[in-house]
């Protein structure tokens, strides 16, 4: 993660350990950086992370991971 500038915070990289895979944990890990950054900022993802940013904001209820 890095703070860009006042406005941005870019997500630059997501790992889960591939034992703990699809139970929802980069999920939260996601959730967990707009919950402490995102009145603050806007929460973005690089383009290494973009896929995966954009199924966890476009799936609230689904809880898995794929990175």
């Amino acid at each position: 993660m890095k703070i860009e500038d006042e406005l941005n915070v870019v997500i630059q990289h997501i790992s889960v350990n591939p034992s703990y895979r699809n139970i929802g944990i980069g999920k939260k890990m996601i959730d967990e950086v707009q919950r402490l950054y995102g009145e603050k900022y806007d929460v973005c993802a690089n383009e290494l992370t973009q896929r995966f940013f954009h199924k966890c904001a476009n799936n609230q209820s689904d809880d898995t991971d794929e990175e």
